[in-house]
């Protein structure tokens, strides 16, 4: 496969195997490997962080391997956006995976498919292998969205310039633009809500910046209309306790692909992603976020 693939790891071997042996299976010419530092004083990371990374270096291929390994924790929002905008100053296009999102094996001739075609179409901003479990009557192999998700997806240069854009402007700047961009296509209160309070809880997020960036941008995301990426890492990850629900298992596209004759949104599956990715984590985290007040306020029992 000529697709560089991203790996994006931390101190999960048992996960990163399950993902690396996919990535194996599809033997790409290149890869980049960005993998954060251990946390301060936590022993346990030093010997995941070692493992993990010992794993990766067991390539049953031939290819190009480039690593971005951090010394000290550097955090998921740095760690992350640093990590890629380090690989788009190589590559103009690239699938990303993080160490538990798993992918069936025909994702990456579907992401790399769809790279070539939406090259040079700037609507479109990312290509992703996760699909909410929603029935999508149509013939067509993929349908678009606004929401760019996570699990398990590609980009290119031309649109990770979206993300770096937004880092250069003020947090609560960016948020209220952020907003405004989302109430010209969504009423919905809950999900405006979201865009007013959750991103200023969040700022260790690169994720949500992302998302926030495409749609600042009106960018379009392709779904398929089968899940292509399971997420094993069940509620440990970083940012997972705040969905609602983790994707079911994943399943083979078919080929060749059916295209879309146009850019049409499939609104079903935007609300469906507005339950489970935007209401939800606004009623969690706002509480997460109050607990967290109310512990830091109570007082401590000498």
């Amino acid at each position: 496969m000529k697709t560089p693939v991203v790996l994006v790891f931390f101190n999960r071997p048992g996960h990163l195997e399950k993902v690396w042996n996919q990535i194996a299976k599809a033997a790409p010419e290149r890869v980049f490997l960005i993998s954060d530092g251990p946390r301060p004083g936590n022993k346990a990371d030093v010997n995941k962080v070692k493992k993990a990374r010992d794993l990766v270096e067991k390539v049953t291929w031939t290819c190009s391997v480039q690593t971005k390994y951090a010394n000290e924790n550097l955090g998921c929002r740095k760690n992350v956006s640093e990590g890629l905008s380090w690989v788009f100053s190589q590559v103009e296009e690239a699938i990303i995976l993080e160490d538990d999102c798993v992918p069936n094996l025909s994702f990456f001739q579907f992401a790399e498919e769809l790279l070539e075609r939406y090259r040079n179409e700037p609507k479109v901003v990312s290509i992703c292998g996760y699909q909410p479990s929603i029935v999508i009557p149509s013939d067509d192999s993929y349908i678009f969205s606004r929401y760019p998700l996570l699990w398990g997806w590609a980009t290119w240069r031309r649109a990770w310039r979206h993300y770096q854009e937004a880092d250069l402007i003020p947090w609560h700047e960016m948020w209220d633009e952020t907003r405004i961009s989302v109430s010209k296509f969504n009423t919905n209160k809950s999900v405006l809500r979201f865009w007013q309070h959750i991103p200023r809880e969040v700022t260790s997020s690169w994720g949500y910046q992302w998302i926030a960036a495409c749609l600042r941008a009106g960018g379009l995301t392709i779904l398929p209309t089968v899940n292509l990426v399971s997420n094993v890492g069940g509620l440990d990850g970083t940012h997972t306790r705040f969905v609602k629900r983790l994707p079911l298992p994943s399943r083979t596209i078919d080929f060749p692909l059916k295209h879309p004759s146009g850019f049409e949104r499939h609104l079903k599956c935007e609300r469906k992603l507005e339950i489970d990715h935007f209401e939800a984590s606004c009623l969690k985290l706002l509480a997460f976020s109050i607990l967290q007040k109310l512990r830091r306020t109570r007082p401590s029992v000498s």
